[in-house]
This record gives structure tokens, C-alpha cells and sequence, in this order.
């Protein structure tokens, strides 16, 4: 599978409130079979590191994915404003729940309000 490039990003201000700002997001991973596995999923944002952080347990579908490496995407909505990031994947080793931090590259636009 070819890799889109990579390239870390610095994000808006309305971009950063809207993503500290608590909201039900997705992730979305490829399963083994090339099919796209979707689940809601809570996450934060490390504007620091590039990384969404996901919490999920080793033994789930999307760390299963996630371990498996391809590329994942978080996104989050909330009526007009949205925002999605595109990225491989990476996985922690910390005990269940753990963090599994998704860097940010490309992200969709968050609108203002």
C-alpha cells in the first residue's frame, strides 16, 4: 500500500478550540481484509506532539488495526464545524485503556462558531 506523505501541521486557533471542546468523534482503521472498520470514539488532542490519542484496550478491533499499521483517520463533528486526520497509526504498550496516539497530518478545516 503506498503512504501518503506525511507532513505535520499547525493548526488555527477556531482549529484548537474546537478540538478542546469535548465532542464524540470516529475512527476510522482498516481491518485485515482492506475493509473500513468505523467506531465512535472520545479522544484529545496533543497540539504539542501532532497526536490524537485514542483510548482503547489492546484486545480491540481498532488497536488490532492499529498495530497492523495502513492508515487511520479521527475525525470529529459538531453541525458545520468538522475535522478529520489522516495518519499511520501507532500504538502505546501502557496497560488497558491506553492511549493509541494517531499523529496529525492534513487535517480537514475547522470552521469558526
Amino acid at each position: 500500500m503506498d503512504r501518503t506523505p506525511s507532513t505535520p501541521i499547525r493548526l488555527t486557533d477556531a482549529a484548537l478550540t474546537f478540538l478542546g471542546e469535548y465532542h464524540l468523534g470516529t475512527l476510522t482503521t482498516l481491518r485485515k481484509n482492506g475493509t473500513p472498520h468505523v467506531v465512535a470514539v472520545g479522544f484529545t488532542w496533543d497540539q504539542e506532539h501532532g497526536l490524537a490519542r485514542v483510548i482503547t484496550n489492546g484486545s480491540s478491533q481498532k488497536a488490532l488495526n492499529a498495530e497492523r499499521g495502513g492508515y487511520g483517520a479521527v475525525s470529529q463533528v459538531d453541525g458545520p464545524r468538522w475535522m478529520t486526520s489522516k495518519a499511520p497509526p501507532g500504538s502505546s504498550p501502557t496497560p488497558s485503556p491506553s492511549p493509541t496516539p494517531w499523529p496529525a497530518t492534513r487535517p480537514g478545516t475547522a470552521s469558526p462558531g
